[in-house]
């Protein structure tokens, strides 16, 4: 796991969607549509809000997950790494603003899914 991290090359952004996608088997990101999972719990480590990819919306993920877990039932596990949620918001300028921070949109997506939520 520590060969494959030093290899992760970040670009400044949040790619939440892209993970999750993969993690919980979501070939789409229409709530209506169900793909099986062959997880039962899941472990989301963040640094923020999205702002990269194809989904960015926390709130369109956080439907979207509690969506696809009605069946999967797979517990979320969220870890929020950051810890400025003031920087975070002035670095998101031009982006679309949102009603919720890291950290609680973090918490959301652990709590919604039986999972824990821990701020680092």
């Amino acid at each position: 796991f520590i060969a494959d991290l030093a290899k992760v090359n970040p670009e400044g952004g949040t790619n939440i969607w892209a993970g999750l996608q993969l993690a919980l088997q979501a070939k789409s990101a229409d709530p209506t549509v169900r793909v099986p999972a062959e997880l039962d719990e899941l472990f989301v480590l963040s640094d923020g809000l999205p702002s990269l990819g194809d989904v960015v919306d926390p709130r369109h993920i956080l439907q979207t997950v509690a969506t696809v877990n009605e069946v999967s039932k797979i517990r979320v596990n969220t870890v929020y790494i950051g810890g400025d949620e003031e920087e975070e918001a002035r670095q998101t300028r031009g982006q679309p603003k949102w009603d919720l921070d890291g950290p609680e949109f973090m918490r959301q997506l652990a709590t919604q899914n039986a999972g824990q939520f821990l701020h680092k």
